[in-house]
């Protein structure tokens, strides 16, 4: 589903989607929303104030699911996301450059601490120019985004100490 806008707060309305993991008993396994987002650069400011909101719209939808993930392009790095009180996300990126240059963060992945136990600590963003070794013109043909990743566990809960200390 897309999230009720109805101010018109954001350009590109988030998108919502539930997904259990495959490869163990579905009574165990780690279920979790996953929100898609996409900040527009010219109302960065405004947009990411919205965000706060978000996740309270999130968190009551009525599916009873403690665990969400939300990334995308946040259209800058941690810095500027400071209005999301740090007890109540954790970033699983910290101001990683994610454009294809290099040079700044755009994108990024973040949860809720004290739902998403899941999270292994593993997480980065794949340099594909590099990696394929393609020029900067080449790889901007593909996108002027790297594809960031996160590891969780398939088990819901996970396991006790599995989760990475936060980085201080």
């Amino acid at each position: 589903y897309t999230i009720d806008d109805p101010e018109d707060l954001m350009t590109f309305e988030p998108l919502v989607a539930w997904f259990r993991c495959k490869g163990v008993a579905q009574r165990d396994a780690f279920t979790f929303s996953l929100v898609n987002v996409n900040i527009e650069p010219s109302f960065a400011d405004a947009e990411r104030a919205a965000l706060p909101a978000l996740i309270d719209a999130i968190e009551r939808d009525g599916r009873h699911e403690d665990d969400w993930i939300m990334l995308g392009d946040f259209a800058g790095g941690n810095a500027q996301l400071s209005m999301l009180d740090a007890n109540r996300v954790r970033f699983a990126l910290s101001d990683i450059p994610t454009d294809v240059a290099g040079t700044h963060m755009l994108d990024t992945l973040i949860f809720s601490p004290r739902a998403t136990t899941e999270f292994t600590g593993r997480a980065g963003a794949f340099d594909f120019l590099r990696k394929y070794n393609l020029s900067m013109e080449r790889a901007l043909e593909v996108s002027e985004h790297m594809p960031i990743w996160a590891e969780f566990s398939c088990v819901e809960g996970a396991q006790p100490g599995r989760i990475a200390p936060l980085l201080q």
